[in-house]
């Protein structure tokens, strides 16, 4: 070999070292990232498979991260190991029925406050919640519900805002930190499998034995304006009506004390 073929093979491993050096550390870091999410595969074929998409999903983030130029930074969640194509086949068929109402805000007006500052930033007053690992749930939109009533909750009692969640079970606490579990009904299963799926949002969240609970339709409870109180007896909650001035008025569902509480 002479000079010159010896120095272009040295430069060829030169630029060789930090590939295989980033390499290493992307696999190191699938590892770890495997034992973090308890990820184990068929064969060594699959885990090598999964490992290159899994670093084609972490050049992404980094590049993403590296440039700074976005309001936000992404990460890695326990699907980076599938590609967009498979993340939309395996996690994104839920097609849910969406229940409307044609009632509205029960409450009264609330004051009108003109003395507000030129900006707030929310996430340094306590209304931006952590982001939540959504796992298997094809409901994205629920995370939008529990987000919002939960960023309502210390907006609502500004300057207090809420205390740290409590261990153990979620005390059903003026529906501070809540659960997606909770905003969608299961309505018919099958062998432990869900079939059918009753997505209500605000309305599926409700409190029975000072507990959050998933809710059928007859749990919802219903805020009575006259008596400034839940309509609610031991067990399921129930509709009810009151005569006013000859006339008989039901009152408004979840969704309308939802907004009344907190917004």
């Amino acid at each position: 070999m002479n000079v010159l073929g010896f120095l272009l093979l040295l430069l060829l491993i030169l630029l060789l070292l930090p590939l295989h050096s980033c390499s290493s550390s992307v696999t190191q870091f699938f590892e770890a990232w495997c034992n973090k999410h308890g990820k184990t595969y068929s064969s060594e074929e699959e885990k090598q498979r999964r490992l290159e998409i899994f670093e084609d999903n972490y050049d992404f983030v980094k590049q993403h991260n590296d440039i700074g130029k976005s309001s936000y930074s992404l990460s890695l969640n326990a699907f980076a190991d599938l590609t967009h194509r498979e993340f939309k086949a395996s996690h994104l068929g839920l097609a849910a029925a969406i229940t409307s109402s044609a009632r509205r805000n029960v409450g009264e007006p609330g004051e009108v406050v003109r003395d507000i500052p030129a900006s707030i930033d929310w996430s340094q007053e306590g209304a931006v919640t952590d982001v939540k690992d959504q796992g298997s749930c094809g409901a994205s939109w629920a995370f939008a519900a529990t987000g919002a009533m939960e960023g309502s909750y210390p907006t609502k009692t500004s300057p207090n805002p809420p205390p740290p969640p409590p261990p153990g079970p979620v005390i059903c606490d003026l529906l501070n930190y809540c659960s997606e579990d909770e905003t969608c009904c299961c309505t018919w299963s099958f062998l432990g499998i869900c079939l059918t799926w009753q997505c209500c949002a605000y309305s599926a969240v409700c409190c029975k034995g000072h507990h959050h609970i998933p809710c059928r339709p007859s749990d919802y409870p219903v805020w009575n304006t006259k008596r400034n109180m839940y309509l609610k007896q031991t067990g399921n909650a129930k509709t009810k009506a009151f005569k006013k001035r000859g006339s008989s008025r039901k009152f408004g569902d979840w969704n309308s004390l939802a907004e009344y509480r907190f917004l």
